[in-house]
């Protein structure tokens, strides 16, 4: 008789771990997969929002960040040269420069503008 009660624990755990499986796997797993993408949309709208009331796009910002962020050398005068540079070419690409609508497509898109 122990033997049965041994067998029913056995098969009604491997049933309950099958359940569990099943509910993981059609409840929890979609349930994470939407929090995260809804977390990285809300991130993003934000950064565009920011962005936006800076008056810059994210390939104006990255141009300007790259440029103004890894210095060349230690002279104080070609330094402030290249953050010339940078605001220049920053500008190029803003909402309100030349290249500002293709900038504004690859930043829609998704594109990554260092790779």
């Amino acid at each position: 008789m122990a033997g049965l009660y041994t067998f029913g624990t056995i098969v009604g755990a491997v049933l309950a771990l099958i359940a569990a499986g099943y509910f993981f796997a059609d409840v929890v797993i979609p349930a994470c997969v939407y929090i995260v993408q809804y977390i990285r949309y809300g991130k993003t709208r934000a950064e565009t929002d920011a962005l936006d009331a800076m008056g810059e796009n994210k390939a104006s910002y990255v141009l300007k960040d790259q440029l103004k962020k890894n210095k060349m050398v230690d002279d104080s005068n070609i330094n402030k040269l290249q953050d010339q540079l940078g605001d220049a070419a920053g500008s190029l690409v803003d909402k309100e420069g030349v290249g500002g609508g293709v900038a504004k497509g690859v930043s829609d898109s998704g594109g990554d503008l260092l790779g």
